[in-house]
């Protein structure tokens, strides 16, 4: 199943040296596609009923191909305060939060909608939080 996902997450950018996210399609990310494909076997091996630490390993290998098959990331604007393979890391499981929450909910958003929202997320830039007051 590991190659598969590979295969699906590498399928966007096989014949590119560069992803401008501008001109990606969200039809062009099939990563949400072979998950949506592939339901029953990731709702279940995601699952806490089951005990083989697939979630970690699920992880790792997306960590792994993010590290590999991207040799830099580049932005609109960049703090110099800011350390980049820190900034990248911060990414890369933002990506893998929002594969596995999708998947947790039970596939609440079309894979089109998820990439849609992938490539949106990516090209965001945040400059301010508003933070909420909490009574004690």
């Amino acid at each position: 199943m590991f190659e598969k996902m590979t295969e699906a997450f590498r399928k966007p950018y096989l014949q590119l040296s560069v992803v401008d996210l501008e001109e990606l399609s969200s039809h062009s990310i099939v990563l949400f596609d072979h998950f949506l494909e592939n339901k029953k076997f990731y709702k279940l091996m995601l699952s806490s009923k089951v005990n083989v630490n697939f979630r970690e390993k699920m992880i790792k290998k997306l960590v792994q191909l993010f590290r590999e098959d991207y040799s830099e990331f580049t932005y609109t604007e960049v703090d110099p305060e800011i350390n980049i393979k820190l900034f990248n890391t911060y990414q890369v499981h933002g990506i893998i939060g929002l594969i596995l929450e999708w998947i947790d909910h039970d596939f609440p958003y079309s894979p089109a909608y998820m990439g849609d929202q992938l490539i949106h997320i990516l090209s965001f830039y945040m400059k301010k939080v508003v933070i909420n007051k909490v009574d004690d």
